[in-house]
């Protein structure tokens, strides 16, 4: 069938070279006929196809992949191009233009001005507090600080995958193909930042793709979502992090019971559950059920830096984890790239990298007290 449409649709590509290349009437008639030798196989090969993508799912297929089929049938595929776009009395035209003015919006959006007044007055007290405590806590436990074996980086390197590289062009294939000897040297380097937690500069330097969010208008900047590409020896650096602040979590129950993220035998079906428990006990008794789903607008882009470190204290997190944190957070700089044109390097004061390895299990810290604020027998948070 693939065949057959290769075929087609090669017949349809040389006719119509041909038809461009003489412009004679006599080219016409075969130029109107060879389209059905693709047309044709179109209808089958899309049903072959389908039919072909149902039977190999199993309970094992990932979603990740089952929804990326589903949108191509839809016909829905990411933008690429990004129009003209007006922000005051400038017009941004050329991708350079676009890429500094989407810039200068994610930068916005991270400041510190976007915070309530009362709020920024307690973030400098809260960082000495902070500070202070994380020198004087006892460790909860010394294995969270120990340096990592080369077992570990095998381990990470194992589970990388093919993605795109930061703005120093390591990509993870190429450390996969290290041989032992610079295996230990690479162990070497992420003990030395480890210990001293001075992590190189490209290391906190992203490149941030902009995605358009679906459904958005698509000449405002706030429609776009950034997505850093970051250093991928930092990322196997965050992902031997992650292994080792998840298990920190879990062993000491320091997640609340309602959070599913990070918890070994819980996932996002877990709340799904939760709630048809709930709305069936409900109805058998005739009661009523309000439910509320909350969506957290720029969820990462407003996390504040010294809350979520006064969280990991709070936790008992400190020294080496609690200082690589620090500096991870701190000095971050990105620039925004579109098509082959980058923007001017920007700051950022606030937030965790989209794309980041380790932002995902920080972000579920700084919301992990969320449901301790909510008390009432008649509530249930997920």
């Amino acid at each position: 069938m693939e065949c057959d449409l290769r075929s087609g649709h090669q017949k349809e590509i040389t006719c119509s070279k041909q038809h461009e290349a003489s412009k004679g009437a006599n080219r016409r008639p075969n130029l109107q006929t060879l389209p059905c030798h693709g047309q044709e196989s179109y209808p089958g090969a899309k049903q072959s196809s389908w039919a072909n993508f149902c039977n190999a799912l199993t309970s094992n297929s990932k979603l990740s992949i089952v929804w990326n089929v589903i949108k191509k049938f839809s016909g829905h595929n990411p933008r690429q191009f990004i129009p003209s776009r007006r922000q005051g009395s400038i017009t941004a035209c050329n991708n350079q233009h676009k890429a500094n003015m989407l810039a200068t919006h994610f930068q916005s959006v991270r400041s510190t001005s976007n915070y309530e007044p009362a709020f920024c007055r307690t973030l400098s007290s809260l960082e000495v507090e902070t500070l202070k405590a994380a020198s004087e806590i006892t460790p909860k436990d010394p294995r969270l600080n120990q340096l990592f074996s080369i077992g570990k980086l095998q381990c990470a390197l194992r589970s990388t995958k093919n993605s795109a590289p930061g703005a120093d062009q390591i990509c993870y294939k190429l450390l996969k193909h290290l041989p032992d000897d610079s295996l230990r040297v690479f162990v070497r380097l992420i003990n030395r930042v480890w210990a001293t937690a001075a992590l190189p500069t490209s290391w906190r330097h992203s490149i941030v793709v902009p995605v358009h969010k679906p459904t958005k208008p698509a000449h405002l900047p706030s429609s776009y979502r950034p997505i850093s590409l970051t250093s991928a020896v930092c990322k196997l650096m965050e992902k031997i992090i992650v292994s080792r602040l998840k298990w920190f979590l879990e062993y000491y129950k320091l997640l609340d019971m309602s959070q599913s993220g990070f918890k070994n035998r819980r996932r996002i079906t877990d709340h799904i559950l939760r709630l048809r428990d709930t709305v069936q006990k409900s109805l058998a008794n005739r009661y009523h059920v309000l439910a509320i789903f909350i969506d957290l607008e720029k969820a990462y882009d407003m996390v504040s830096h010294q809350v979520l470190l006064f969280k990991l204290v709070q936790m008992g997190i400190n020294r080496r984890m609690f200082n690589f944190i620090k500096s991870f957070l701190s000095h971050r700089m990105f620039l925004v790239q579109l098509g082959s044109s980058l923007s001017f390097t920007k700051t950022l004061e606030n937030g965790i990298p989209q794309g980041s390895v380790l932002s995902p299990i920080l972000f579920t810290i700084a919301i992990n007290d969320l449901p301790k604020s909510i008390s009432s027998p008649f509530l249930n948070l997920s």
